[in-house]
C-alpha cells in the first residue's frame, strides 16, 4: 500500500510537470507566432515606404539557426514526460 501511494504521488508530480511543460510550450509557440507576424508587418511597412526588396531581405532572419531552438527542447521534454507517465 505504501508503494502504491508513493507511485501515485510520483505520477501526480509527473502529470503536473507535463502540464507545466505544455503550458510553457504553448506560450513559446504563441510568442514565436507574434514575432513572425511583427516581422511580416515591418517588411510590409518597409515596402510601403519604398525600401528595396534586397534591403528588406538583408536585414530579415535567414531561418538557418546554428543551434537548437528552445521550442524543440520543450517539445522533447514534453514527449519524454508523456512516455514516463504511461
Amino acid at each position: 500500500l505504501v508503494i502504491q501511494e508513493k507511485e501515485h504521488v510520483h505520477l501526480k508530480i509527473v502529470k503536473q510537470r507535463l502540464r507545466q511543460s505544455l503550458k510553457k510550450t504553448k506560450e513559446v509557440l504563441d510568442k514565436a507566432s507574434n514575432y513572425r507576424h511583427e516581422v511580416k508587418a515591418l517588411a510590409g511597412l518597409c515596402r510601403k515606404l519604398g525600401a528595396a526588396e534586397s534591403e528588406i531581405t538583408a536585414c530579415s532572419p535567414t531561418g538557418k539557426g546554428g543551434r537548437r531552438g528552445s521550442v524543440q527542447s520543450l517539445l522533447e521534454r514534453a514527449a519524454s514526460l508523456t512516455f514516463i507517465s504511461t
